[in-house]
């Protein structure tokens, strides 16, 4: 008996502490029914409160970073007195980065404090409620009967609930699941942005809350369609909202990273309604979506960034070696498919923000195929761009050593034989590339090679259908 009433006596006191500490935490959280304390000395003594929602919204800017937090210009028409006001503003995103905050007003808006607000998590979420009545259900049931709780407080992160007199920590390992009520108002006690403030005149005006958000973000997507000897380039901006903040009706500027050759001509565009507008703002390339845009919370949205691009194009196959050391035997190598073009340079031209490229084609039936996926970098009009599309089955190529000879210390000769083999229904050029370091002199060879580069010889073979092709040479490298 003695032994009970001391572990009665033992779990009160420490219930005790365990509340203290909660208390101490839940009360930096502003319930929605009381105004918040003041933050700083000379902070407003009034108990005016004034509340501001995305009903009172005349006007949402979204300028999303491909990789920097987004900056989001929310203006709201609202009426404050001309005495020092808490105003309580919902519907501000939960990744707001509070330092960035920018406020103006019609009227001089004078600031004495401001709380901003915190991600929902599971512990900030629990203390918010302690004391408050929740609901158990089984684990096993989806629905099935409530039973009325009331959350105590917080046991090693785990609710701590009393029901039916007694106390229940509800842990893993707990028959029962905590089920909040839909009345809680947590969602305003955590997520509402309080400011004390002072207008210098009553009445309604537009205020504008100007803020960085982090877990916005957009990138680039391109599907390239290939069709005879003309490319379709189509444009895609995805955008991600991370936030628990639905974007409703949202102007939206996409910024792109610095271009290709940073700080190169800057263009502005002027283009029909139903187009993006796109502008150069120092290094960077600026696009605006020409409709507004909706961005739920959590979602992912794509849509088009300008209209469809038409160029020609180069398909080209390559193989590529490397001329170093001693090797012996025969090796076999990958052809690998390549697929070149520039970019329009003309009055309807566009700066191509850095992103993933698809390419498609149709086969002798009429049926697309995905030939390979290579990244587009950033890129001006005009531009030369190169994809690599992966690895082709109908060419297959070896390289043999034939010859290694050393001809002093930092010197020697090799000779070796590239053989190219074309299993197709058509003729192929192939480009095969190899790398040979130090300074080098070409001795024989069976077809003439060129040299983009000091470390490159590359060749140009037609490889006919159903047939091979061998490449025969031996150099002298320097070291």
């Amino acid at each position: 008996m003695c032994r009970a009433i001391s572990l009665i006596c033992s779990l009160l006191l420490a219930l005790g502490l365990t509340q203290t500490a909660a208390f101490a935490d839940t009360a930096r959280i502003t319930p929605a029914d009381s105004r918040p304390p003041s933050g700083v000395d000379g902070a407003p003594g009034s108990q005016d409160r004034v509340s501001t929602t995305a009903a009172d919204r005349r006007e949402l800017v979204l300028t999303i970073y491909q990789n920097a937090p987004a900056l989001v210009r929310d203006r709201r028409s609202i009426r404050l007195p001309d005495a020092p006001v808490s105003l309580r503003v919902l519907d501000v995103s939960d990744r707001m980065i509070g330092e960035s905050l920018r406020l103006r007003g019609e009227a001089d808006l004078e600031l004495f404090a401001v709380r901003r607000p915190e991600p929902l998590e599971r512990q900030r979420l629990l203390r918010a409620l302690v004391g408050q009545e929740v609901l158990l259900r089984s684990r096993d049931a989806i629905d099935g009967e409530a039973h009325q709780a009331r959350l105590v407080s917080l046991v090693d992160g785990d609710p701590l609930v009393a029901i039916d007199d007694a106390f229940e920590i509800i842990d893993a390992n707990s028959p029962w699941r905590l089920v909040l009520p839909a009345d809680a108002g947590i969602m305003q006690r955590t997520e509402a942005l309080w400011l004390d403030l002072r207008s210098a005149q009553a009445g309604r005006q537009d205020v504008e809350f100007l803020y960085q958000s982090a877990a916005v973000s957009w990138q680039a997507d391109y599907v390239l369609d290939l069709d005879a000897e003309v490319l379709r380039l189509q444009a895609f901006a995805s955008l991600e909202n991370r936030t628990a903040l639905d974007f409703d009706a949202a102007s939206v500027r996409l910024l792109a990273g610095e271009p290709q050759g940073g700080g190169g001509v800057q263009r502005r565009q002027t283009l029909a309604s139903d187009s993006v507008g796109v502008s150069a703002e120092g290094p960077y390339q600026l696009f605006r979506l020409p409709r507004d845009v909706t961005l739920p919370a959590g979602q992912s949205l794509q849509v088009p960034l300008f209209p469809a691009l038409e160029t020609d194009f180069d398909r080209q196959y390559r193989v590529e070696g490397y001329a170093s050391g001693r090797s012996g035997g025969e090796r076999r190598v990958p052809v690998s498919l390549h697929l070149s073009f520039v970019t329009p340079d003309d009055d309807r031209a566009w700066p191509l923000p850095a992103g993933a490229a698809r390419v498609y084609k149709q086969d002798g039936d009429g049926e697309p195929l995905f030939l390979g996926q290579d990244g587009i970098p950033a890129s001006s009009p005009g531009s030369d761009i190169e994809l690599r599309l992966g690895t082709v089955f109908d060419l297959t190529a070896t390289r043999t050593q034939r010859e290694f000879r050393r001809l002093g210390e930092r010197e020697e000769e090799q000779a070796w034989t590239i053989r190219l083999r074309n299993a197709g229904d058509e003729d192929a050029t192939v480009d095969v590339i190899e790398r040979i370091p130090g300074q080098w002199t070409m001795l024989e060879e069976s077809s003439d090679h060129q040299r983009p580069a000091s470390d490159q010889a590359v060749w140009r073979l037609q490889v006919p259908a159903g047939g091979e092709r061998e490449l025969r040479y031996r150099v002298q490298i320097r070291h």
